[in-house]
């Protein structure tokens, strides 16, 4: 058919409209045909999914429905015994296969039903699975397999997010809540998030305390391992779920108004619902936001009656819970309900140590305590902040305190609060909860001390939490400014170029604190001390009442008493290290006592009983001990420098004044509880710590007068007052048995004079001595001259293993043997004993046997290197035997020619070295700590808390403190740092040598005896005076015989020759004469037996016969054979010619 195309033709046009039209109706019917093969192959597909997820539905509820019974188990959250033997591999499996039904599932569908049913199912069998103890049970064990641990997360975290979800579903439903389904998910959502729950990180059978090293190694690795996985399925829970809308929608719609928690659904279900929901909440603290936890418990109106302080506290005692961002309003509340978290932690306390003795747990109110301290430092700070701009605001410029300039966090300004408020409640809420946590040893022993938490309690001690906390005393008469300018004040002489060229580390410290507390416009306040002698003494009654009439606490005693309960639970000396470096602290503590000099001091000395209430003097007292806290920690590491010639922190003049303070303080308390023990268990706990912490600084200070004396020797002894108290010291009637005075002696020995002190320990040896029924008793040692240490540690060695430490007490006889092996002539006396002591302790204390050292002045220490030479035992048996030989000479009253480094003595003593002793040890290195002190910033020589020592070619790390190597040495720890430096050289390094040493020395002289003295009289003790004898004494004891009297030429020859001896050869004479150098500690007259002159001649010849006879000695006797020589010169040159040659008494 053909067509023509005339544009004209109606034909034609009808023809192409044809053609359009039936190709339209051609591809209609193409698109309704595929449209058709679409829709039934949708059909198709869906009628397969649906066929699928039935069948996957029915194999899942055929598989799991072994494992729960009826439905009444379902309903009470029972199953069946079979789960137990359900692998993990099978529950993961059920798992997966649940997520693959709700992955079908539409997303706006309800969970009803069937479906949640088996969601409760397997929250039951996944909460079941967790807490098995069985590796082989246990679905959590699957983590630790490092193939599967990816998918086993990502498996979890789904079934995490499908069971919040779940959740927030039922939150939003009308009342009545599903208690069941609800329930079962948040259980398991505990247990799964929570590693505690992991039950397989134990061991069955066991308990913690029984695990071995190996076993504890294994745990500890698992639990580390685990911890990490509950963080991250936390963390989503927190950032990837709708949780907390969950949780505020549960806590909203399903906590009844009424009275409790209990409503519609039953009290106690209730509330296990909200308990639960509140613990979860606190598992995502460690992860999330403490400001969204907040306002999700904030939010609901019904909680803020009920739940505190109960659940809103347990989230508060947890770790960290960020409290710098605490509100004002949270703070509130916080504050509101502490005091009565901690009077039920106290009975708790109460509760469980008269049930079994033991201390709770401290964790719950550490932390608590720990973010009451965070939270209100920053509402603290927040409120300062806040005043002082409206105090600026008001005075129309920027004026005010510089230390409210820098907030310490970013805090909201909802809610106003007072500063001097916000203060007041924090410090009691603080003190409060102080009181029932446990010592500082508990906490050690019952969980680690985490870095936040210690950060969270250094806010207390921090530079700017002390200027805070103490900032009405600071301000008050401008201390604080006065404190930068003390030096020029009290002291009018120019200054030394030494002092101008070294300011000191403290002044700085001081200055520092000066500048950033002191107000422009008001002039320095003189401090110094100087006042407090003066018109302090004899103040009438009329006075003292007067005075007490007007006192009034300052406002800044609660925060004395925090920190005086912070120093009895927190680490003290970490506390005492960071106060003492606050000198500004000690300095304005001190000024305050002295403004109110004269209350201080009747209440010391107590020279008006009755006068002062107990409340006032307990008062005064708790001021007066965070001052000798912080003064006894500040002194150790104030050099001489400073302390001498700089006068830091105070002048001398006062020093002398706290010296007597102290001493009839520490004296008063001493002899007062000795005599008549106070009822009051507060008031004697308050009143024993003052009399330790004063005597603790009155011992130091007076160690130093000792080393350099800067008050007079009669200060110490207080003796007017202590006799007015009723003790009158006399050597000579006091009982040995007295225990009051062996208290008070110990404690305070330098109340007596030395030679007192040294008479009443001989009396107390021969007490010793017979008690010990040691006075008849004598054995006898055979020694050889050539082997004179090795037979005296075999000899007495084994007389101690046959007797006992207690036969040392024996009187020693000695028997020597020459090279040829015969025995000398002679009978010992306690001559030849004192010979023997003299020969073994020169053997003992030779450098080159390698058990001392000396150093650069001659001073022996025991040497760091022994246990390298020997071998340990033989190195302690050794230090052992010289502890117990030097221990011996002075029980018998044996000089010994052994100086001893003073920092070794203090350790004999058990007395702390400090910075100042590393003078005598190393030189360089005390110069080079003391250079430190004038640094600007520390941190420059990059130091940190370890040492590096060369030992025989190699080098050798030591940490001065736990990972020491890592911590930087800075402005803030530089006190720590001369601490553990001297710690480091002065103990730590020949510890093991000192220790064996003392125990030996304590076989004869117990640490009650020696606490007697300080190191100096010590020293003297076993060596001797310094000083060469007085001839004066010796000839006032000297016996005469065999014709020779006092009043002989013969006798006025001999001591005139001896008069114009050196010291060296009146040394050398007394070595002759009684085998030792040294004079008897306590004179002549205690020398036995008495030195006694004879003549060297027989009776047949004439009284001035045989001139050429050297003059002879028995040292056993201390006598003194002399021939009556003509002339003086002659008695001269034979008197030297025996000593020099050291013949002995074998001449005789």
């Amino acid at each position: 058919m053909s067509y023509s195309f005339d544009t004209g033709d109606k034909k034609k046009r009808s023809a192409v409209e044809d053609a359009r039209r039936e190709r339209a109706e051609r591809a209609a019917r193409r698109g309704q045909s595929e449209a058709q093969t679409k829709i039934c192959r949708a059909f198709q597909r869906h009628r397969v999914r649906v066929e699928a997820y039935r069948g996957l539905r029915e194999r899942y509820d055929a598989s799991i429905a072994a494992h729960f019974g009826t439905e009444q188990a379902l309903k009470t959250l029972k199953l069946t015994p079979h789960l137990a033997t359900l692998p993990p591999a099978v529950t993961t499996r059920h798992l997966v296969q649940l997520l693959l039904i709700f992955h079908g599932r539409k997303s706006n569908a309800t969970v009803a039903g069937e479906d949640l049913g088996r969601l409760i199912k397997l929250s039951n069998l996944l909460s079941a699975s967790i807490t098995r103890s069985s590796t082989e049970l246990n679905y959590a064990f699957l983590s630790c397999d490092t193939a599967k641990v990816t998918a086993w997360l990502h498996v979890t975290k789904r079934i995490v997010s499908l069971f919040v979800a779940t959740l927030h579903e039922l939150a939003l439903r009308d009342p009545p809540l599903n208690r069941i389904g609800y329930g079962s998910m948040l259980k398991t959502l505990l247990e799964a998030t929570d590693v505690k729950k992991w039950a397989f990180i134990r061991i069955q059978g066991k308990l913690p305390a029984e695990y071995t090293e190996q076993e504890q190694a294994v745990i500890r690795s698992l639990r580390r391992t685990s911890a990490a996985l509950c963080k991250d399925l936390l963390r989503h829970l927190v950032y990837d779920t709708s949780f907390f809308d969950a949780t505020a929608v549960f806590l909203a719609r399903h906590v009844p108004a009424s009275t409790g928690f209990g409503g519609a659904c039953g009290a106690k279900d209730e509330d296990l619902l909200v308990s639960a929901t509140l613990r979860l909440v606190d598992l995502t603290l460690g992860v999330g936001s403490h400001d969204a936890i907040c306002r999700v418990l904030g939010s609901v109106p019904r909680l803020r009656g009920r739940m505190l302080p109960g659940s809103f506290l347990r989230i508060w005692v947890e770790p960290a819970v960020g409290g710098g961002r605490c509100t004002p309003k949270c703070f509130r509340a916080l504050i509101r309900h502490a005091q009565q978290a901690a009077a039920a932690e106290a009975d708790k306390l109460d509760r469980k140590r008269a049930a079994d003795g033991s201390p709770c747990d401290p964790w719950p109110t550490k932390h608590l305590l720990g973010n009451l301290i965070e939270a209100g430092w920053a509402v603290l700070v927040h409120t300062d902040a806040a005043a002082q701009k409206s105090a600026a605001s008001a005075e129309g410029g920027h004026g005010g305190n510089p230390l409210h300039t820098a907030p310490h966090a970013s805090v909201p300004a909802s809610g106003s609060l007072d500063p001097s408020e916000v203060k007041g409640t924090w410090v009691s809420a603080v003190t409060c909860l102080l009181h029932v946590l446990p010592s500082w040893e508990q906490i050690k022993r019952a969980c680690e001390v985490d870095e936040g938490l210690s950060d969270q309690y250094a806010l207390l001690w921090s530079h700017d939490g002390v200027q805070r906390l103490f900032s009405d005393l600071l301000e008050a008469d401008d201390l604080a400014s006065s404190a930068g300018s003390k030096q020029q004040q009290h002291r009018q002489q120019p200054a030394t170029a030494v002092a101008v060229k070294k300011r000191g580390f403290f002044t700085r410290l001081r200055d520092r604190a000066a500048a950033a507390a002191a107000k422009p416009g008001k002039p320095a306040a003189a401090g110094g001390g100087e006042s407090f002698l003066k018109g302090v003494r004899g103040a009438s009654g009329r006075q003292v009442l007067a005075v007490v009439a007007v006192w009034a606490p300052p406002k800044w005693l609660p925060v004395c008493r925090l920190y005086l309960q912070l120093l009895r639970r927190w680490n003290a000396r970490t506390v005492l290290v960071a106060l003492a470096a606050r000198s500004f602290l000690v300095v304005a503590l001190w000024q305050y006592l002295e403004q109110h000099a004269l209350l201080l001091d009747a209440v010391v000395s107590d020279s008006h009983p009755g006068a002062i209430p107990e409340a006032t003097q307990d008062e005064v007292l708790q001021i007066l001990l965070l001052f000798l806290n912080c003064y006894e920690n500040f002194l150790p590491v104030c050099d001489d420098h400073e302390f001498y010639v700089l006068e830091q922190p105070f002048s001398l003049h006062s020093v002398v004044g706290i010296v007597v303070l102290l001493t009839k303080l520490a004296f008063r308390i001493t002899w007062k509880l000795e005599h008549a023990p106070f009822s009051n268990i507060a008031r004697h706990e308050l009143l024993t710590r003052v009399k330790s912490s004063a005597r603790a600084l009155v011992v130091m200070l007076y160690d130093r007068n000792t080393r350099r004396a800067f008050c007079p020797p009669d200060t110490w002894m207080i003796t007017e007052y202590r006799k007015s108290l009723g003790f009158d010291f006399n050597p000579r009637t006091v009982s040995a048995d007295d225990a009051a005075v062996k208290k008070l002696l110990h404690d305070m020995p330098f109340l007596v004079s030395f030679s007192d002190r040294a008479q009443y320990l001989r009396k107390l040896v021969e007490k010793d001595r017979a008690d010990h029924e040691m006075e008849l008793l004598k054995f006898g040692i055979t020694i050889r001259r050539d082997y004179l240490l090795e037979d005296a540690l075999e000899r007495i060695s084994e007389f101690v293993a046959k007797c006992g430490p207690s036969g040392l007490r024996a009187r020693l006889h000695v028997q020597f043997k020459n090279v040829e092996g015969l025995s000398e002539a002679g009978i010992d006396g306690g001559g030849v004993f004192k010979e023997f002591i003299e020969l073994l302790s020169k053997k003992c204390f030779d450098p080159n046997l390698g058990l001392f050292k000396t150093t650069e002045d001659h001073k022996l220490y025991p040497s760091p290197d022994a246990f390298r030479v020997y071998s340990s035992k033989e190195a302690r048996e050794l230090y052992k035997f010289i502890g117990r030989v030097v221990a011996k000479s002075v029980y018998e009253g044996v000089v010994l020619n052994l100086p001893f480094a003073g920092f070794f003595l203090n350790t004999i003593l058990g007395r702390p070295n400090y910075v100042e002793d590393l003078k005598t040890l190393d030189p360089e290195l005390h110069k080079n700590l003391t250079a430190l002190k004038d640094m600007d910033d520390v941190e420059d020589l990059c130091l940190t808390f370890a040492v590096e020592d060369n030992k025989f070619g190699t080098t050798v790390t030591t940490n001065l403190i736990p990972n020491g190597s890592e911590i930087a040495v800075t402005n803030d720890n530089l006190i720590q740092y001369f601490s553990c430096m001297a710690h480091m050289r002065l103990n730590r390094q020949f510890k093991e040598q000192s220790a064996a040493f003392i125990s030996g020395f304590h076989d004869l002289l117990p640490p009650s005896w020696i606490g007697l003295f300080n190191r100096n009289e010590l020293q003297e003790l076993i060596s001797g005076s310094s000083q060469s004898f007085e001839v004066a004494d010796l000839k006032k004891h000297t016996k005469y015989a065999a014709g020779y009297s006092e009043s002989d030429a013969v006798m006025r020859n001999f001591w005139a020759v001896l008069n114009d001896f050196n010291d060296e050869q009146k040394g050398k004479f007394l070595a002759f004469v009684t085998s030792s150098s040294k004079p008897p500690l306590l004179g002549f007259s205690h020398l036995q037996p008495p030195f006694c002159i004879r003549s060297a001649t027989d009776g047949a010849q004439s009284f001035f016969g045989n001139i050429d006879r050297l003059p002879s000695a028995s040292t056993c006797f201390n006598l003194l054979k002399l021939p009556p020589y003509k002339s003086k010169k002659d008695m001269k040159e034979k008197l030297l010619y025996a000593i020099n040659a050291g013949a002995g008494f074998e001449l005789s």
